[in-house]
């Protein structure tokens, strides 16, 4: 467990999530005006210069969907207060 209060990791994963959320909108504007389709689609050095690109756009839309909202929620759940002892 680290010496953080649970207040700051659930901020640290909302920073991380809009970080991600951001990087993968400008990939996915700057490769839309790049016509990352056809280049993918057409023969030649440009598919092979657009594919790293387009993989690491997937790969950021695969964190955003299924890694960010559970890290996130972890850090929900563990900044909750807990209630110990009777009313």
């Amino acid at each position: 467990m680290s010496g953080r209060s649970p207040a700051v990791d659930l901020r640290r994963a909302l920073i991380a999530t809009l970080v991600l959320l951001l990087a993968h909108e400008l990939l996915a504007r700057a490769l839309d005006r790049l016509d990352l389709i056809e280049r993918l689609l057409s023969p030649g050095l440009d598919a092979l210069i657009a594919l790293p690109f387009a993989l690491v756009l997937y790969a950021i839309r695969l964190a955003l969907v299924f890694v960010a909202p559970a890290v996130v929620a972890i850090a929900a759940i563990r900044a909750l207060p807990i209630r110990t002892g009777s009313s």
